[in-house]
């Protein structure tokens, strides 16, 4: 029997999800559809740093599972879109780390913290710990799109403008005038998902979009330079020795905004509240937050990601509101995001 699955985004969960549906098996024909050409989302702008931890159960059985599925696709090439790293863990001098937020066991021993430590307040505390790596994930991404051209057909430039639900299918219908109509759809549309037509899912979902801005430390970073999360500020240092700076992520507080009104790039309040988390840590540091990079994501109320059905026979299945973190979470949301999808809910005609 024919079954067909149809995804709404290709970025890098609609793209590791269309992966796992080819592995499964369970459907016949399988399509995946992006507004775009290429990935411009939130995927586009990710740092794809994946590193051990997570404030709730959900989130850190997503962040287990996902590395350990990561790295096997990685295997041995570790020089293409997935590169190690090491992971210092740094806090305040009055800051409480939980080490059961964290899948990996903390080290106190002695860590090396870089060519950033000169930086850093004498009463910073840091840990060592493992399990930490970081993707390019716009290569990951183009890498999917090569491997699985002979099981799924990838179509750009389609922009959903319908979604319904149509007797035992779903039907989406797209602004050339195409109409798909499938078995399952997975819609993983990253922050586009509280727009029409999509816009009632979100709101049952409760899902809201969030700025996120990523800057970049205009100092140099080498390969032996370790990732540096602050867990208590929610944010990280990166070093990108390839292009001789750091990239410093933190936790803006900008809600409801919209995709496409951030194409006009940072502005002076992103600086300043970036610089404000730094210095919190490193107070001559801030000065050199001078650039970087601004979008956006879906976020759920509760913190995990939303990969669930509106009712229990919906064929329109949203994968996604990640809060930030799609890459780290992305292969085993995607896995249960096609499993979700290829249940029997065949309902019988009366």
């Amino acid at each position: 029997m024919t079954r067909r699955l149809l995804f709404i985004g290709s970025g890098i969960l609609g793209m590791m999800s269309a992966s796992a549906a080819a592995k499964a098996g369970a459907f016949s024909e399988i399509i995946a559809t992006e507004q775009a050409f290429g990935s411009i989302g939130a995927s586009h702008y990710s740092g794809g740093v994946h590193f051990p931890y997570g404030r709730q159960a959900r989130t850190r059985s997503l962040t287990r599972k996902s590395a350990v599925a990561l790295a096997a696709m990685a295997g041995s090439d570790v020089n293409g879109w997935y590169r190690p790293l090491a992971l210092r863990v740094a806090a305040g001098p009055d800051e409480a780390i939980n080490p059961a937020q964290f899948t990996e066991p903390l080290d106190a021993a002695r860590p090396d913290i870089g060519s950033l430590a000169p930086n850093f307040s004498d009463d910073t505390r840091f840990w060592n710990i493992g399990g930490a790596h970081v993707a390019d994930v716009p290569a990951l991404i183009a890498q999917l799109q090569r491997e699985l051209v002979a099981k799924i057909r990838v179509a750009h430039g389609l922009r959903c403008i319908r979604l319904r639900e149509k007797g035992d299918a779903a039907e989406a219908e797209f602004a050339t005038g195409e109409i798909i109509t499938a078995d399952a759809v997975i819609l993983a549309a990253g922050p586009w998902i509280v727009q029409p037509p999509f816009r009632e899912l979100a709101e049952t979902f409760s899902i809201r979009i969030k700025k996120v801005v990523a800057l970049h430390l205009d100092r140099t970073s080498t390969p032996d330079d370790p990732l540096i999360f602050m867990p208590g500020v929610d944010a990280f240092l990166l070093p990108q020795p390839g292009v001789s700076r750091w990239l410093f992520s933190y936790t803006s507080a900008d809600w409801d905004v919209r995709p496409e009104t951030l194409a006009c790039g940072l502005s002076r309040a992103d600086l300043r509240a970036g610089r404000a988390v730094l210095e919190q840590f490193c107070p001559e540091l801030g000065r050199d937050l001078t650039f970087g990079r601004v979008f956006c994501d879906a976020y759920s109320p509760t913190g995990p990601p939303v990969v669930a059905r509106l009712m229990s026979k919906s064929r329109i299945i949203p994968a996604g509101a990640a809060n930030g973190s799609g890459y780290r979470f992305s292969a085993q949301l995607a896995r249960e995001a096609v499993a979700l999808a290829a249940e029997d809910i065949t309902v019988p005609r009366g």
